[in-house]
């Protein structure tokens, strides 16, 4: 399958999840098996970039990210706490652990830190102008949208996701 067909999938499928993430703040089962295919036909048409190994160790990353998330999470509440649905949505970890077939672990640990701070200045822009109690924040849509932002970038410059030097190219084409 053509990389540039994948791209196009992959970006309705994320403009689908900005939607429905942030009309619903939900998002449909069917748009998650879009995500899953597009996940395995990312893996299959990227095996000489050794993808499963990253994919792999991608998951490991966000495995201790997440176990440490409930560990404070607990310690802070003095019991156990389950933080999906509190504090994260099952969408929301799904997405990511599927997005972990797109990246080398280098460029990976750049998304996930780059799509959370995203979301960030959404939180920012609603304590400061918004003033609710309690803040939802779409975080799907917002990993989709930097996600969409790193495909623009992808597609213009030439570049690969599962090199190492992504980021670093990027920000040297673009100075």
């Amino acid at each position: 399958m053509s990389a540039i067909i994948l791209d196009l999938m992959t970006t309705v499928t994320c403009f689908f999840t900005i939607y429905q993430d942030f009309k619903n703040r939900s998002v449909n089962v069917y748009v998650l098996v879009s995500f899953i295919a597009l996940a395995l036909l990312q893996l299959i048409s990227n095996y000489q970039y050794h993808a499963l190994k990253y994919a792999t160790v991608n998951l490991a990353i966000l495995l201790s990210i997440f176990i440490l998330q409930t560990v404070f999470i607990s310690i802070k509440k003095k019991r156990l706490v389950n933080p999906v649905n509190k504090t994260i949505g099952l969408f929301d970890i799904l997405l990511l652990v599927l997005l972990c077939c797109w990246f080398s672990p280098k460029n990976f640990l750049y998304f996930f830190i780059g799509s959370l701070t995203v979301a960030l200045f959404h939180v920012v822009f609603q304590k400061i102008f918004v003033k609710k109690n309690t803040l939802f924040i779409p975080l799907a849509a917002y990993i989709c949208i930097f996600f969409l932002v790193c495909m623009v970038v992808k597609n213009i410059f030439q570049l690969n996701f599962y090199d190492d030097s992504f980021f670093k190219a990027v920000a040297g084409k673009m100075i």
